[in-house]
């Protein structure tokens, strides 16, 4: 059984504005490893006896506009103990922030478990927790924002669950409910729904108005013109299939079909990234009966594109899209099976990020979830070593700032006996390393950004210097510090080296 954390990692882009940025994908990205949270370090974790296994992996699954990522840590524990020698495994759930290579817990919902699946640039997050009253389940969809939590479905009194699945930057959410009755009349299916900051709509999907049968929906992505991408379920000629589609509340909803068209009544469709232009990407079954990706455009009477796959795999799935018309995901044998990253674009078409990315290591990435309009992608790496998973983030190189002094080191004079903390005023992309230096000679262990000294002596005294290096460049800065002794009835201070 999977303990699954789910988490926020946050890391800023620094470099170009946005609007500097094309959709140009040839150039090399830059690696960002985002690492995941052990087991040791947390300080919410439900474990029952005397953990003796723990394994972590973290997955990112979207990115704001200004670089912030979010994902799910997911932890397994296993305990064993004399009372039962067959041991037994913990299971919760907390949504986590990483930020500043800091994780940071905005706390669970209902005081129970809690996760988070989208964010947007004012820091607002679509996610999920139990129902008031349920440690375990069912799930409400959650909206976080200044600190409070709002349940989207709870303007539904007979919902037995719903789900957030994004947000766009007004605060609207696009999930799905699983409703008994609504108004009076007997629903029993899972519909979706948009959230917009007071209350939540049911939108018009694909049921069959002939018949008035209900069928399931679900609004998986949202631009920010309120327009929900997702899936329907849809009766032709007497069968059920299930569609990709456009839904918007007071119209209705847009049908994109399947890259087999009529050929085959029961053929599915997913829709699961939309762009502010009301472009839609996603995957779709083909003649054969495997997936491929698919980039749809041009509105009620629009075109659904076959994006293909790379050579040897018979499948491709699309996750997510930006403005400029790049489209991540993965390519593979299916689900379930071994995948590689790709990003597509019209000048490139398919290519697997694996080959255009340096730094990545051992790090052989696996999907790509989603990409924001910066370039920036998401999404899950295997290591070819350990096996772990782990999510990443990718930066273009036209974003990769190299290692620079943001503010000049003063020298400076500390008393003797006092702690002391040396910061390295360096800034730059990510992955960014440090290495401290006392008289030239490496520091062993002093690989922060800031140097701290406990209890100085008059030996302390030296020259101080740091480098720091990334993927793109490498700077130094150096200080001296010198220890005084302190003079009765004085008041000297240490200079402040910050």
């Amino acid at each position: 059984m999977h303990l699954r954390k789910f988490f926020l990692f946050a890391w800023i882009a620094i470099g170009l504005p946005l609007s500097a940025i094309c959709a140009e994908t040839t150039a090399a990205y830059v690696y960002t490893d985002l690492g995941d949270l052990p087991i040791e370090n947390q300080t919410d974790r439900r474990v029952t006896g005397n953990a003796t296994q723990a394994l972590v992996e973290s997955h990112a699954y979207g990115i704001s506009a200004t670089g912030h990522v979010e994902g799910v840590v997911s932890i397994t524990t296993s305990n064993i103990s004399t009372i039962n020698p067959s041991g037994t495994h913990a299971v919760f759930q907390r949504e986590i922030h990483y930020f500043d290579k800091q994780t940071h817990s905005f706390g669970a919902y209902h005081n129970g478990n809690s996760f988070g699946r989208g964010i947007n640039t004012a820091g607002q997050i679509a996610g999920g927790g139990p129902r008031l009253g349920v440690g375990v389940g069912p799930y409400c969809g959650v909206f976080y924002g200044n600190g409070l939590f709002a349940d989207i479905g709870s303007v539904f009194p007979a919902a037995e669950e719903s789900s957030a699945y994004a947000i766009n930057e007004n605060g609207h959410i696009s999930g799905s409910v699983v409703i008994a009755i609504h108004h009076g009349v007997t629903i029993l299916s899972k519909k979706a729904i948009l959230w917009n900051s007071s209350s939540a709509i049911l939108l018009n999907d694909l049921s069959d108005i002939n018949t008035g049968k209900s069928v399931n929906s679900l609004g998986r992505a949202i631009n920010n013109s309120d327009q929900v991408a997702g899936w329907s379920d849809v009766v032709i000629s007497g069968v059920t299939a299930t569609h990709g589609c456009i839904m918007q509340d007071g119209h209705p909803a847009i049908d994109l079909g399947t890259l087999v068209g009529t050929a085959n009544a029961s053929a599915r469709s997913e829709a699961c990234g939309i762009s502010d232009a009301g472009d839609v990407c996603g995957y779709s079954m083909i003649a054969n009966g495997s997936n491929h990706a698919f980039l749809y455009y041009g509105g009620a009477n629009g075109k659904m594109l076959d994006l293909g796959t790379l050579s040897r795999n018979p499948a491709s799935f699309a996750f997510g899209m930006n403005n400029h018309r790049v489209i991540v995901g993965e390519t593979g044998q299916g689900f379930g099976a071994q995948t590689v990253a790709m990003v597509w674009t019209a000048d490139s078409g398919m290519q697997d990020l694996n080959k255009l990315t340096t730094g990545a290591g051992d790090w052989e990435m696996q999907v790509a979830n989603a990409v924001n309009d910066a370039g920036q992608i998401v999404g899950d790496a295997e290591n070819r070593k350990t096996g772990e998973t782990h999510g990443f983030l990718l930066t273009p190189t036209a974003l990769a700032t190299p290692p620079s002094v943001s503010k000049t080191p003063t020298d400076f004079q500390v008393l003797v006996g006092q702690n002391i903390t040396i910061a390295s005023n360096i800034t730059g992309s990510n992955p960014l390393t440090f290495q401290w230096y006392n008289n030239g000679t490496a520091i062993p262990g002093a690989t922060s950004a800031n140097l701290s000294l406990s209890n100085v002596q008059m030996s302390s005294s030296a020259s101080y210097s740091v480098t720091a290096t990334n993927l793109v460049g490498v700077t130094t800065a150096k200080v001296t510090m010198t220890v005084i002794q302190g003079v009765q009835g004085t008041n000297t201070q240490p200079t402040n080296p910050r």
